[in-house]
């Protein structure tokens, strides 16, 4: 063997040890969570959807066959994707992410979304489940803060008892919308006059539903995830 062929048979060798060590691509990662929301009419609904992670660039996808997300809503999946990504760690430049629904037509809006879809890439990033029977609104900054969103009554109506709901801190207690009528007379003629009110309400005691409140996304995973 000639001293060149000693040479490239050492680079050789020594290639094939580093590479040996490199760490292989992840894989991709897929986990099924819910969006808790209201529909056109302020009722509760719940939307499944699932969240996936594959080895990428930082693109933050929605599933074409699904382009049910409103700009707003958009909007929040990518605050739940630098939220998560800051609270673990992790660079989310090398991944991609994809929220796909997984309900027929359901139009979702709003910026509620964020805490139960940053809980899920949490789980994903972890390799962590989500707990059955525990469901999570609220939006969410970059930094994790989880703050106030709307219709928590409605949204807790659309669960069991029992179940568990995650709020914002501070919003245990909702509204209740009341209808006021009384009927009044005027010249021989009988009318009835309604007005709607507002009146505060615990959650937990209208429906049953466990509701607990957190102020960001560290007390969100810690109830929410195993």
């Amino acid at each position: 063997m000639t001293k060149t062929q000693a040479v490239l048979l050492l680079i050789s060798v020594l290639i094939g040890f580093f590479l040996g060590f490199t760490s292989p691509e992840p894989a991709a990662r897929s986990i099924t969570t819910h969006m808790v929301g209201v529909n056109g009419q302020n009722g509760g609904i719940l939307v499944r959807v699932r969240v996936s992670m594959i080895p990428g660039n930082g693109k933050i996808l929605v599933n074409i066959d699904n382009p049910l997300f409103i700009t707003d809503t958009q909007e929040s999946l990518r605050t739940a994707v630098k939220a998560a990504a800051e609270y673990t760690g992790i660079n989310s430049n090398d991944y991609d992410f994809i929220f796909s629904v997984e309900e027929d037509n359901v139009q979702i809006e709003g910026p509620s979304a964020g805490a139960s879809m940053a809980a899920a890439l949490v789980a994903l990033i972890e390799n962590k489940q989500i707990k059955a029977h525990h469901y999570a609104t609220g939006s969410i900054t970059e930094n994790g803060s989880i703050t106030a969103v709307g219709s928590i009554l409605e949204k807790a109506e659309t669960l069991s008892p029992g179940e568990v709901l995650i709020v914002p801190a501070g919003q245990k207690v909702g509204t209740e919308q009341i209808e006021d009528c009384s009927e009044k007379q005027s010249n021989n003629y009988y009318y009835k006059e309604c007005k709607i009110k507002y009146e505060p309400v615990d959650v937990s005691e209208k429906t049953g539903v466990k509701v607990i409140e957190v102020n960001n996304l560290a007390e969100l995973v810690q109830i929410m995830l195993e």
